[in-house]
């Protein structure tokens, strides 16, 4: 993952730069010799990508501001670190969807809990304030809902055919709903519907079954929203 916003100087000066196809910028962080073999093994690190309309000039990965002395304003280095650390996470839930089931619901309870402490000290009732109030917020409601994506996404490869149960349409909704009070402006958005809730029906034989959307049906839902919100 590299930083696109900003370009920064190749540390040619370092003496330990090498540059891949063209492309990859590599640090030399290790020099070992083996007496065993009679030769030197030599460790590096991508630590960005060459800015091709930029000279001597690359974009930042995470490596970069680990090894290297960097003058990147720190708002926008710490704003690409968190993502890279939330994409390393994301990695890992993809494992296991219950976890990551889990951890969306969190994130989002997390968030909602932050807007209450925000409106009461602004004297305002929490019911009607938001828990994104400001550019981070939104970059970070952007990315539980492409978590959420993903999420949906699984639960359809698996069972395309099963209806969302209330409690995970209530989770959707309330993401949903906060992105599209946040982001007014965007029409695209705004003409999408919420998820119905499912109701539940029964049979004549005295059974019960859920009657809403499927798992299928959400993803297709989503991937409006999807390209609304990112567009």
């Amino acid at each position: 993952m590299y930083l696109k916003e900003v370009q920064v100087p190749i540390p040619f000066d370092t003496g330990k730069i090498v540059i891949r196809k063209e492309k990859a910028v590599e640090l030399e962080v290790d020099r070992t010799y083996s007496s065993e073999k009679g030769d030197t093994r030599v460790t590096r690190k991508t630590i960005g990508q060459v800015a091709p309309l930029y000279p001597g000039m690359m974009y930042p990965n995470e490596n970069y501001f680990a090894l290297i002395p960097n003058t990147v304003p720190e708002e926008i280095r710490d704003s690409f670190l968190r993502k890279c650390a939330r994409k390393r996470e994301r990695a890992e839930l993809k494992k296991d969807k219950e976890a990551m089931m889990k951890r969306v619901a969190q994130e989002i309870e997390s968030m909602k809990e932050r807007g209450a402490e925000y409106s009461t000290e602004r004297g305002e009732k929490p019911e009607k304030v938001w828990y994104i109030k400001d550019e981070h917020d939104l970059e970070y409601g952007r990315s539980v809902f492409g978590e959420l994506y993903e999420l949906t996404e699984k639960f359809a490869a698996r069972n395309p055919n099963e209806v969302l149960n209330p409690y995970k349409v209530r989770m959707y909704n309330r993401l949903l709903s906060e992105l599209k009070l946040t982001l007014p402006g965007s029409e695209p958005l705004q003409q999408l519907d919420l998820i119905p809730e499912p109701q539940e029906e029964t049979e004549p034989d005295g059974s019960t079954r859920w009657n809403g959307l499927t798992n299928s049906d959400v993803v297709m839902l989503l991937i409006w929203y999807k390209n609304a919100i990112e567009g």
